[in-house]
């Protein structure tokens, strides 16, 4: 049994380009690509970032004024080398690691609950010891209960 976010993330694993994904040269790369078998599939940010545009500008004299077409940048912030490598090499990890962790998290589910089922009290309103057989004394009232009246008792039942 998954959450919603895990279905999710399972929903956009299978979507995914399939196969192990690698850090071009191990995140050592100044390209910072993260490739999948033999083309990239995404390049990581690194150094300085924002927004670039093309604009024009006017330059010359009253005379000689010309229009000229340049690349405005707009500064955000700067994303250093060692982090950019280890946000290429964390990506391309995940191409491997989530699914894995998935399947380990049904399968620790799934254990937890059949232990559960197979070890919690089933007194009412008693949780016991999980784990180990509840020593509550729940048992021996259902033996009192039937032998006092020569019925098996209602047991309600736990949520």
């Amino acid at each position: 049994m998954l959450t919603k976010k895990e279905m999710e993330l399972e929903r956009l694993d299978a979507a995914r380009t399939q196969g192990e994904w690698k850090a071009c040269n191990g995140g050592k790369c100044r390209c910072k690509q993260v490739w999948a078998q033999d083309y990239p599939i995404a390049k990581v940010e690194h150094g300085e970032w924002g927004d670039t545009y093309p604009a024009l500008r006017k330059t010359g004299d009253e005379l000689n004024q010309k229009v000229e077409a340049y690349i405005e940048h707009i500064p955000y912030g700067e994303i250093s080398e060692d982090v950019a490598t280890a946000n290429a090499i964390f990506i391309a990890a995940c191409s491997t690691a989530v699914p894995r962790l998935l399947a380990d998290i049904k399968t620790l589910r799934e254990l937890l609950s059949d232990a559960w089922t197979e070890y919690a009290c089933h007194a009412p309103g008693c949780l016991g010891d999980f784990g180990r057989p509840c020593d509550c004394g729940y048992e021996e009232w259902l033996e009192d209960a039937k032998a006092a009246t020569g019925e098996e008792p209602v047991e309600e039942k736990r949520l």
